[in-house]
C-alpha cells in the first residue's frame, strides 16, 4: 500500500482527498478537458466523490505491471489502432492543455515526458522527486506516456522491470 494512501486510510493514492475531492478527479477532469482523449479506461476501484466518470473501468491487478496490462488490454479493445495515453491517478496539476501539448509532440513508439529540474522546482519547490542526470541536465519523469498500439505487447514484457526501477535512476 502506498504510504500517502495509508495515512488517509484509503486503498490507493487516487482515493486521497484533495480540495474536497478524490485526487483522481483532477486527472479525470484533465482527460475530459483534453481534445486528444476520447475514451478513459480507469484501472482500479473508482472512489466515492468522483464527478468525472470514466468511460470504462477494469479491476486492478496485484502489481503495477498487472494493472498496466489490464488497462492497456482494455484500451486496445476499446480503441483498436489508436495511440494510448497511460497516466497515473495522482497528478492534481495535470491539465487538458498539457495532455494536448504532449500528444502533439509524441511521435515515437513510446513517449515519456521529462521535466527539467529548474522547471519542476520553480512550480513545485517542496515536492520530493527522483532526478536523473542526462547530458542536458537533471530531469524528473512526467508520470504519463503515449504508446503506439503496435508496441504494447513488447512493452508489457518490460513493465514490471520499469516500475521496479522507477526510483533507481541508474537502472
Amino acid at each position: 500500500t502506498d504510504p500517502l494512501a495509508a495515512s488517509f486510510g484509503v486503498p490507493a493514492k487516487a482515493h486521497v482527498p484533495w480540495r474536497g475531492q478524490p485526487l483522481v478527479n483532477r486527472v479525470l477532469q484533465a482527460l475530459a478537458d483534453s481534445d486528444s482523449v476520447q475514451d478513459v479506461i480507469y484501472v482500479g476501484s473508482v472512489p466515492e466523490g468522483v464527478t468525472m466518470w470514466p468511460t470504462f473501468t477494469v479491476p486492478s491487478g496485484k502489481r503495477f505491471s498487472d494493472s498496466a496490462a489490464l488497462g492497456l488490454g482494455a484500451a486496445l479493445a476499446a480503441a483498436p489502432g489508436t495511440r494510448l495515453l497511460l497516466v497515473t491517478g495522482d497528478l492534481p496539476w495535470l491539465s487538458g492543455s498539457a495532455i494536448d501539448a504532449f500528444a502533439r509532440q509524441a511521435g515515437a513508439d513510446l513517449n515519456y515526458p521529462v521535466i527539467p529540474r529548474e522547471v519542476a522546482l520553480k512550480q513545485f519547490p517542496e515536492q520530493q522527486r527522483t532526478w536523473v542526470k542526462l547530458k542536458q541536465g537533471h530531469v524528473t519523469g512526467g508520470n504519463l506516456a503515449i504508446i503506439r498500439p503496435e508496441v504494447v505487447a513488447a512493452l508489457l514484457l518490460l513493465t514490471g522491470r520499469f516500475f521496479a526501477a522507477r526510483k533507481i535512476p541508474l537502472a
